[in-house]
């Protein structure tokens, strides 16, 4: 990456070395999140992080940075990787979900139908008769 061996990567902070533009942006549209919007407010965070992960990582290949902005992009890129992979994730199990669903439809119209034939089926006793159990 053109670091020195030396280079001193504590000195680097996340809120003023990072580009987290997308994450500001979700936070300014839909405000910040309350006990009630939590998990799908932070779901579009996780979704914002890894495109911040993407945006600094590309970042840090660039030619015109100086060596600080270098190692600022590529720690940020390397820590907001969670949201990388949480998205590749949850698309993943998305998108199986949804083409079961139509195994799932089909399994359950069969299910509905056996229903009705089995109630249909049963004998009817005429009057007078008694069932063998009771």
């Amino acid at each position: 990456m053109g670091l020195p061996e030396t280079y001193d990567f504590e000195q680097l902070e996340f809120a003023t070395a990072c580009n987290t533009d997308s994450m500001k942006g979700i936070l300014s549209t839909l405000g910040q999140p309350d006990g009630w919007t939590a998990t799908p407010i932070g779901l579009l965070l996780r979704f914002a992080e890894g495109t911040d992960s993407l945006r600094n990582l590309a970042r840090s290949a660039e030619t015109g940075l100086t060596m600080d902005e270098k190692a600022a992009a590529l720690v940020c890129g390397t820590a907001q990787l969670g949201g990388l992979l949480f998205a590749i994730i949850a698309s993943t199990f998305a998108l199986f979900a949804c083409s079961c669903i139509p195994i799932f439809a089909a399994l359950g119209v069969c299910c509905a139908r056996i229903g009705a034939a089995t109630g249909k089926r049963r004998p009817r006793l005429p009057k007078g008769y008694q069932s063998v159990n009771s």
